[in-house]
């Protein structure tokens, strides 16, 4: 019954968090059981417009921190990557790193939700506990310091453009990153 409604929209648009996000779903389920797949061209609907925007935006962050989420090495052999996105995304990047470091376990934490997607080389576990996790480990430091400095050498003085890096990478990204540290 729900084969024609874009149901992975819905879904994007659930992870934004936004606080009347299940009331705009059920209206736009409403409308889509009655238009179908055309209920994406249904903007003028305001819910329809929201559940489009909110998955959007989902979509731009979670393809952001594909490019933007650095790993770190911790002395026990696992990579760990710790995120603060806006939205809740950890699930949609972690198929991502499944296929690209699928032999390596690692871990992506999700420190504002609390949220840990755990990689052990066959499978992808998500759980909500608190888990402390040591991540000082002296030859990461060396390896870090090493970034940086490539960072600084590869970057040409006269061609630095502070806003326009800030409109591709905004400000609140860079925290975790090991470059803009």
């Amino acid at each position: 019954m729900l084969k024609n409604i874009p149901v992975f929209s819905m879904y994007k648009a659930w992870l934004s968090e936004y606080s009347e996000i299940g009331t705009a779903l059920y209206k736009y389920m409403k409308i889509g059981l009655k238009l179908g797949s055309q209920v994406l061209s249904y903007l003028q609907n305001p819910d329809v417009s929201l559940v489009n925007d909110l998955a959007g935006k989902v979509s731009l962050e979670a393809h952001r921190f594909l490019g933007i989420l650095r790993f770190k090495k911790l002395a026990n052999g696992l990579y760990y990557a710790r995120i603060e996105p806006d939205y809740n995304i950890t699930m949609l990047i972690a198929e991502h790193f499944k296929n690209r470091f699928s032999d390596q376990p690692w871990i992506i934490h999700d420190a504002k939700r609390n949220i840990f997607a755990l990689f052990d080389t066959n499978q992808v576990i998500f759980i909500n506990e608190d888990i402390k996790i040591n991540t000082d480990h002296d030859k990461d430091v060396v390896f870090e310091e090493l970034w940086k400095n490539y960072f600084k050498a590869i970057s040409i003085e006269d061609r630095k453009n502070p806003g326009l890096q800030k409109r591709f990478l905004p400000r609140q990204y860079w925290r975790n990153l090991t470059e803009m540290k």
